[in-house]
């Protein structure tokens, strides 16, 4: 019999060791990425303010995050409204451009977002909300976020701007699987 639990104090330790490793790299600003949002990998928390082309992470709006919870596009258990953990994405648009809703996807400043073309339904066939089609001044406190990396994110092409006094931090990629 006791081969048979031979192995529980090795487990015991991987496991301990792993949440350990996980603890620490939390407070040390480390992030691990496993999602579809951004490319796999691992990043770092990093100060300063949002800018176009920036990796952040950023709270949804309460009515926003409540539809992604609901949905189960987002993990429960965060610290953001609707007790959702706060999304990665990139920053396609900052305060004084002008976004462009459009049926083949998003236009900056005149310039179109790849893959950014919005989906009529998610991957079990409910319907997708969108912001209506037209043209969007980025206010002060807003910006656009957007996963180019999947098509199936959930991100402004869906809801809008979200505020930049949301974002939660700056991401800066230490090892990615293909960035």
């Amino acid at each position: 019999m006791r081969a048979r639990w031979e192995w529980a104090p090795r487990f015991a330790w991987c496991l301990a060791s792993s949440v350990t490793v996980l603890v620490l790299g939390r407070l040390a600003g480390l992030r691990l990425n496993l999602t579809g949002s951004l490319p796999v990998g691992l990043y770092a928390a990093a100060g300063g303010a949002p800018v176009r082309g920036a990796l952040v992470l950023v709270c949804l709006p309460p009515e926003v995050a409540a539809f992604a919870r609901a949905r189960g596009y987002v993990p429960q258990g965060g610290a953001c409204p609707g007790s959702v953990v706060p999304i990665g994405k990139p920053v396609v648009a900052i305060a004084g451009d002008t976004v462009a809703v459009t049926p083949t996807g998003l236009m900056v400043n005149g310039a179109p977002v790849p893959n950014s073309r919005a989906l009529v339904t998610d991957r079990k066939g409910r319907p997708l909300p969108r912001p209506p089609g037209g043209r969007y001044l980025v206010g002060q406190d807003e910006l656009w976020v957007l996963s180019s990396y999947s098509r199936l994110s959930f991100d402004s092409r869906y809801f809008g701007a979200v505020r930049v006094s949301e974002v939660r931090t700056r991401l800066r990629p230490l090892w990615t699987a293909s960035y």
